[in-house]
């Protein structure tokens, strides 16, 4: 299938943070990591459906910042199984996980090979961070 005019194929990276709180309980059964995990999945399953060229990359913040399930996959089902790998970090002793601040370098740092090797295949380069913190 083509793209449509207009739609240009996109690397998308969605970042997980998982020091964070995410195991706690969202309704009665869904974990609010789980739900985000939807939510990623439904919109990479979407993003797929407009444009089949898209690609999709999953960096989790643990102790530091690696990819999940490789680099970048060319499709949004690669990009679930990565989900399914994604697991909130063990709780301490004090009842909750340790953190450090976030270095938003170590994210570049990641990130910088995959945007000079798309700028290299003649792909428009633009790095967007939205960090949403949803208050429950």
């Amino acid at each position: 299938m083509p793209a449509r005019q207009g739609y240009y194929p996109e690397t998308v990276v969605f970042v997980i943070d998982v020091r964070e709180d995410l195991g706690s309980e969202y309704g009665k059964y869904v974990s609010r990591l789980e739900l985000l995990k939807q939510c990623i999945g439904y919109c990479a399953q979407a993003k797929s459906r407009v444009n089949p060229s898209h690609k999709f990359g999953l960096a989790v913040i643990r102790d530091s910042v690696q990819w999940e399930g490789g680099c970048v996959t060319a499709s949004a089902e690669g990009l679930l199984t990565a989900l399914r790998g994604v697991q909130p970090l063990p709780v301490c002793a004090h009842g909750t996980a340790p953190t450090r601040p976030l270095d938003l370098s170590a994210l570049v740092s990641l990130v910088q090979p995959l945007a000079v090797a798309e700028e290299a295949d003649g792909c428009r380069v633009g790095l967007r961070l939205k960090r949403t913190a949803p208050e429950w």
